[in-house]
């Protein structure tokens, strides 16, 4: 059984550039390019021309999905988008982003009460949060980071999880005036649950690929249904009938009575967050690989609400091939390739918390042949074959590493935690080349030089000079708000991107003079508290013929800076 994507139904208002409209016409597959990219226009230099060539996911990932009580709106959770965005399930369109300023925070889960409450888990901070029909926003419990699944009994009773961060199954009052009651840990990963008829809790275990059945009174637990991938969610239809969700295989599974498991959909990416039915059990999935929303039909064709792409682009690298360059970017969940010409996703790598070799990217650079990839979420610095998708060499020594690089040998890495930048050779001793720094962040290697930003201070320092690490760095350029992303231009030069700013500048190595090369650009957004500060790294890359690319952390961008006045083929936009 493969099941097949249509797009969206979107509007033609305004030439169907409406926001949440899906990724095309009817007949568009997962994965299509089928954008209005921007055209090219000169960068505040002149010295570039500027083009978005990829635009990525309307969401920075999608999570928690519910039906809204009209059956009309889909309400979806986004953890790294700090939002729980109110649907149209028909269009697509986003009527509605309740956010950090009506206090939601990184939801994972959501769950409506009975009065119409709206009810979310926290991930990174570990809050229950209630929004009332009034619009007043409670905290109810707070079970402590990792915070996840969250289902209501008939009753009425309150239940919720901590994943990835915890391991624990909760009862808490919706009402936020007892603390919240214990009932089992270490089950295996109790995602995203519902409650069936029988009155007991169902869920699966991310780590076992099982369903779980729990009697919340005593505490008991039995295996329901097993052989699963990654079991990620699970929901009743109104039959009673149980669905899981595998996000390993792509699948949407109900399990029958006598307990055989009939494939309902098989999704042509892998990803599955969470699913839900309306009234009329109609089923809706969400992706936290690619952000896409689908309605899962009844002759196995999917419907996509909401185009699939990039959710969280972070700091990027790009390598020469045969056919062009290949932009690598790491994007939380996955890492996806690019044609550095076309703009057009031509790979993507999966990464399943907790189960893939491959632990959450968020930054990559060049490494020979490989990759070298770091997460400050996995905690974790890896080296990456493209070329075969395997993980080579994994270091969790590095604590909070927030960039990695290869530097005449050595792995060099930012650590958010210590305050350094360490290396570590090939006989595996880690050893600090440069201290007491306030959050170092982006890493660029220039020949025989390294070079390093300093995030809080507003810094780029120079590490190492001819192969050589320095005793002391030394300042190359200062007064820069929130420094992330760096690399070396051919002239010398340093790019840095300035995220307190929202822009690229150039950076004289020798003078530390600064020039602005490209300004208003749509990136640097704000940490979720708990997260690394510059949480979704924004990232600069230079390409062959000196072709600039951009990651944008808000609008799920990838941009190239093409340079002007050259006649070379296939380099450059005229």
């Amino acid at each position: 059984m493969r099941m097949r994507v249509l797009g969206s139904l979107c509007a033609a208002a305004l030439g169907g550039l409406l926001l949440g409209c899906g990724a095309g016409g009817a007949g568009g597959e997962i994965g299509s390019n089928h954008q209005q990219l921007a055209m090219a226009r000169p960068t505040a230099d002149g010295a570039y021309l500027r083009q978005t060539i990829s635009r990525g996911a309307n969401f920075h990932a999608t999570n928690g999905i519910r039906v809204g009580a009209d059956g009309n709106y889909l309400y979806v959770a986004s953890v790294l988008g700090r939002s729980i965005s109110v649907v149209d399930r028909r269009s697509g369109m986003i009527l509605d982003r309740i956010g950090t300023e009506r206090g939601v925070e990184s939801p994972d889960d959501l769950a409506f009460g009975p009065d119409g409450s709206l009810y979310w888990t926290s991930f990174f901070t570990g809050e229950i949060g209630r929004l009332t029909p009034a619009g007043q926003k409670i905290t109810v419990a707070r079970v402590g980071p990792g915070a996840n699944a969250i289902a209501f009994s008939a009753s009425g009773r309150l239940f919720v999880t901590r994943v990835f961060l915890g391991d624990h199954l909760y009862e808490v009052d919706p009402d936020g005036l007892n603390p919240p009651r214990l009932i089992l840990a270490g089950m295996g990963g109790l995602n995203a649950m519902d409650f069936g008829p029988d009155g007991l809790l169902y869920g699966p275990l991310w780590f076992k690929g099982q369903v779980a059945r729990i009697d919340v009174d005593t505490g008991a637990l039995t295996v329901a249904a097993s052989g699963f991938g990654t079991p990620a969610a699970v929901k009743f239809d109104s039959l009673g009938r149980l669905h899981v969700a595998d996000q390993a295989r792509g699948q949407v599974v109900r399990l029958e009575a006598d307990g055989t498991q009939t494939l309902i959909a098989q999704l042509p990416v892998t990803g599955i967050d969470n699913l839900a039915f309306d009234a009329s059990d109609r089923l809706y999935t969400t992706n936290s690989h690619d952000g896409s929303l689908t309605e899962i039909l009844p002759n196995e064709d999917g419907r996509l609400i909401s185009k699939p792409g990039m959710v969280a682009p972070g700091g990027l690298a790009v390598v020469p091939s045969e056919d062009g360059p290949r932009v690598y970017v790491p994007d939380s969940l996955s890492m996806k390739v690019f044609d550095g010409h076309e703009g057009e996703q031509i790979g993507d790598y999966g990464a399943i918390i907790g189960v893939t070799p491959l632990a959450t990217p968020l930054t990559a650079s060049p490494d020979g042949a490989n990759l070298v990839l770091s997460s400050w979420f996995a905690n974790v610095v890896q080296v990456f074959d493209p070329a075969t998708g395997t993980v080579l060499q994994t270091h969790r020594d590095f604590a909070v590493p927030l960039n990695a690089v290869r530097f005449q040998g050595d792995l060099v890495v930012s650590e958010a935690k210590t305050g350094s930048v360490s290396r570590k050779g090939a006989d595996g001793i880690k050893a600090p080349i440069a201290s007491g720094l306030l959050v170092p962040a982006g890493l660029a290697v220039r020949g025989g030089d390294l070079f390093a930003t300093e995030w809080i201070r507003g810094r780029v320092l120079q590490l190492a000079e001819n192969g050589s690490y320095l005793a002391t760095p030394r300042e190359v350029a200062t007064g820069l708000a929130k420094p992330e992303g760096i690399a070396a231009d051919a002239d010398g030069s340093l790019l840095v991107v300035e995220t307190g700013l929202h822009r690229l500048v150039r950076v004289d190595a020798a003078t530390g003079a600064v020039a602005v090369v490209e300004d208003n650009l749509d990136l640097g957004l704000p940490a979720i508290p708990g997260a690394a500060p510059t949480f979704i790294f924004n990232g600069v890359a230079v390409g062959e013929c000196g072709v600039v690319y951009l990651t944008l952390d808000s609008p799920n961008e990838l941009v190239r800076l093409s340079p002007r006045g050259s006649g070379a083929p296939g380099c450059y936009l005229h």
